[in-house]
């Protein structure tokens, strides 16, 4: 492709740390090179639990790994450095064609710059999200609330069909577009990955669950339905905040089966030797662990949150979805399968391939600049 026709594209996040939202930046970043165009990324905070990629041009606004970014005096503030650092990449690559900005923190900073080239990828519920800092509190509530109104007359991008049909239900903010953009996966490279050797990972028979310590993710409910399966069967714990993970097993009584390695750079192995991947959650925006485990051919049981988890489990595969909350029901499915193991085809989520989603994110922004 020659380099008139090449697009600059600008992915921005608030930081990247292990979260799932940070992951599918990085991956949208490189698909988009693989196909011939120019993505960079600009992380709000200097918060790296991934690599940073020394295969694409990383910015960061902050060099420090916290900043509050949510204060409203400061915001203006804030966008100036983010315009600063836009006219740093365009002295360097040449206009920007597209920013794609993602997370609550950067949408709130980057509409505040008031650009006209800019999408605001949606990759949570908001209607539960507000839910649940309401019950942290009413200044969590009043923040959250205001990180949202920063979404009111932008173009949208959701990552389900789901999260979609909600941001346009919504009373809260208007958009002025959605476009509905599921998440990349590599799937050549996450098979690959997934076929590497671990010494840490246990012989005897394990389910797993990959997500940081959070109320969304129900712990509680997953440790609760642990409690009703087979002694042998342990739960493998991948995610963030350890500690808040295994005070609560302990308070459950099931810290002796679980198996907590912390964070891990490549945890394909971990998912594809598992017996089964296990989501708990009370909401999701897509939920890449559900795509990522049947990528890898890992039979899954998911409550069926909003959203996502019914636009993956189609088809044969969607009675493995059970109420949301609901740890009996998680247990009997989980024992389910674990006595009846199912099958995953291996171009189950075809349509999901990182190329042609970067493809996609391309053929908005020409439209945009058309």
């Amino acid at each position: 492709m020659s380099d008139s026709n090449k697009l600059n594209l600008v992915l921005v996040v608030d930081s990247l740390a292990g979260g799932g939202a940070e992951k599918v930046v990085i991956e949208l970043a490189r698909a988009i090179n693989e196909i011939g165009h120019n993505a960079i990324l600009l992380s709000l905070t200097k918060n790296t639990t991934y690599d940073v990629p020394n295969d694409l041009a990383v910015y960061f606004l902050y060099e420090e790994r916290k900043k509050a970014l949510h204060r409203s005096w400061a915001r203006k503030r804030h966008a100036q450095k983010l315009l600063t650092i836009f006219a740093e990449i365009e002295d360097r690559f040449g206009k920007i064609n597209v920013i794609f900005s993602n997370l609550d923190y950067s949408h709130y900073v980057v509409s505040a710059c008031n650009l006209p080239n800019v999408y605001y990828v949606v990759h949570n519920a908001v209607k539960q999200t507000l839910e649940r800092s309401k019950k942290m509190g009413p200044l969590k509530w009043l923040r959250q609330k205001r990180l949202f109104s920063a979404l009111d007359d932008k173009k949208l991008i959701t990552v389900s069909d789901g999260l979609k049909d909600e941001v346009q239900s919504l009373s809260l903010f208007t958009p002025k577009h959605v476009t509905r953009i599921y998440n990349p996966f590599n799937i050549l490279k996450i098979r690959r990955l997934a076929a590497q050797t671990n010494a840490a990972i246990p012989e005897s028979p394990y389910i797993i669950h990959i997500g940081r310590f959070a109320k969304q993710k129900r712990h509680d409910v997953l440790f609760s339905a642990l409690d009703h399966l087979p002694d042998e069967i342990k739960l493998v714990c991948l995610g963030a905040n350890q500690q808040g993970i295994q005070r609560l097993a302990e308070k459950m009584g099931v810290a002796e089966r679980i198996i907590i390695p912390g964070f891990q750079q490549n945890p394909y192995p971990w998912v594809k030797q598992a017996k089964c991947l296990v989501l708990s959650s009370d909401f999701e925006g897509l939920s890449m662990v559900l795509a990522e485990a049947l990528i890898c051919q890992t039979p899954v049981v998911s409550t069926d949150c909003p959203y996502g988890p019914s636009e993956l489990l189609t088809g044969s595969l969607s009675d493995l979805l059970v109420p949301v909350g609901d740890a009996d029901a998680l247990a009997e499915k989980l024992k389910s399968v674990l006595n009846h193991p199912r099958k995953i085809a291996p171009d189950f989520l075809h349509h999901l391939d990182h190329r042609q989603i970067a493809q996609q994110y391309v053929n908005l922004s020409k439209m945009e600049i058309d």
